[in-house]
């Protein structure tokens, strides 16, 4: 029997094999149509809080290792930044960019507070020595720092240090930033069961009980002092019209 070749088949038959052909592509172009896995970028450090984390167009941003966390900050025009330095640390040349990207950011109406303490490195607080920074930089610092900063907080270091990992163990600045009280609560509801308790007489009857004080040994909930001040000067500007 006389086999058929390629050139040997009918027109079906050559349409067919073209047909197979299309349908089955080279091995180079396989390769060719599957990308290479991208290679990994360098990690960048996520040093930013939630937008307006601090309540009331109030940002936080803390940078740990170096100003390429800066790049994450929000835009001037979202608002007030508190701009947490403490426990830094920079490459030699790094101090220079940071004072460059505060000229840059901050402004009358949003001012950038600047964190820093004894554990922020010297070529940082080269860059934050006073007559460097622009109008719209507020430094803060606990006592004790040799940088002088504008406002000064007394707390001693352990605390300061305290209150800075507290926020990396998962506890939120908001809370950092309200001072406890202790004060006896007597509000409307407790003023209408008084009245309800009254006597017959119209004599007023026995007063609320006071609020139940903390059990022994419970330690007081922790204050970011330093955190804490940022925040209220960012309340006052704002009462006072300097900024919105």
């Amino acid at each position: 029997m006389k086999s058929e070749s390629a050139s040997g088949l009918g027109p079906i038959g050559r349409i067919l094999l073209v047909a197979l052909g299309l349908a089955l592509p080279a091995p180079g172009l396989r390769a060719a149509a599957t990308p290479a896995p991208a290679a990994k970028s360098p990690a960048t450090p996520t040093a930013t809080a939630p937008v307006g984390a601090l309540g009331q167009n109030l940002d936080y941003l803390r940078v740990r290792e170096f100003p390429a966390g800066l790049a994450s900050a929000p835009p001037a025009t979202t608002g007030a930044l508190v701009l947490d330095l403490r426990f830094a640390t920079v490459g030699a040349n790094d101090g220079f960019a940071v004072a460059t990207w505060l000229n840059s950011r901050a402004r009358a109406n949003a001012p950038v507070f600047v964190l820093f303490n004894s554990g922020t490195q010297p070529a940082l607080l080269d860059a934050l020595a006073p007559g460097h920074l622009p109008s719209g930089v507020i430094t803060l610092a606990p006592s004790g720092t040799s940088l002088p900063a504008d406002i000064v907080i007394d707390v001693d270091a352990a605390a300061d240090r305290k209150a800075y990992e507290a926020y990396d163990h998962g506890t939120a600045l908001t809370d950092l930033v309200v001072t406890p009280t202790a004060k006896q609560r007597f509000d409307e509801a407790a003023l209408i069961r008084r009245d309800a308790a009254a006597d017959t007489d119209g004599k007023p009857g026995p007063p609320a009980p006071p609020t139940r004080p903390p059990a022994p040994g419970t330690p007081p909930p922790l204050v970011d002092a330093v955190l804490q001040r940022a925040v209220q000067l960012h309340r006052s500007l704002l009462a006072l019209g300097r900024i919105k």
